[in-house]
């Protein structure tokens, strides 16, 4: 049996801000370093066999000090890494909200690739590919990453159609629980 526990980083300065970080590192603010400190004292009694998580700043202090209070190393893997917005990078959500890249992007979930933006069919893949490592597994593992990821494995867990991505998000910092048991994943509380 896997125990999946999944968490969002806690929240930065642009996460206030409404500001696109894409694979920018970009530290925790003061609030989302409280929120580390809240996911670190929720989680420490849990037995937890493995933390994984994206490569960007942010995510890494989310978990840092549980990893260090479990006396456990964080696991760095890509497959958790926010979705590339290059072409975003650094803007407000009201500065791309009239680009035609921005409106297909929300209206066709299965658009083509493009170079500057990583798709909604692209993190599908590659969190549908972490999902079918992870469920070989047994134990507890952590994973801290972004709403996008964190969202395409909920919907793949959930079997959600790929129609509600846009629909619902995942707050900072908050965990979800999930079971893989008997070729079933069941979410947990």
């Amino acid at each position: 049996m896997l125990r999946l526990i999944l968490v969002r980083h806690g929240q930065t300065a642009w996460n206030a801000q409404n500001r696109i970080m894409g694979r920018t590192d970009v530290p925790l603010n003061e609030k989302g370093q409280q929120q580390a400190l809240v996911i670190t004292r929720t989680l420490c009694d849990q037995q937890i066999d493995h933390i994984f998580c994206s490569p960007q700043l942010r995510a890494m202090e989310t978990v840092q000090p549980l990893s260090q209070i479990k006396k456990m190393p964080i696991q760095v893997d890509e497959r958790l890494s926010e979705l590339r917005f290059d072409r975003w990078q650094g803007k407000v959500f009201d500065e791309i909200k009239a680009d035609p890249v921005y409106i297909e992007r929300r209206q066709n979930l299965f658009m083509a690739p493009h170079a500057e933006v990583e798709t909604v069919q692209e993190v599908m893949l590659r969190t549908k590919d972490l999902l079918g490592d992870l469920s070989k597994r047994d134990g507890c593992i952590l994973c801290a990453s972004h709403m996008d990821p964190l969202k395409a494995m909920v919907m793949q867990i959930q079997n959600l159609p790929l129609e509600v991505f846009f629909e619902f998000e995942i707050d900072h910092a908050e965990p979800m629980f999930f079971i893989f048991e008997n070729q079933t994943w069941h979410k947990e509380r």
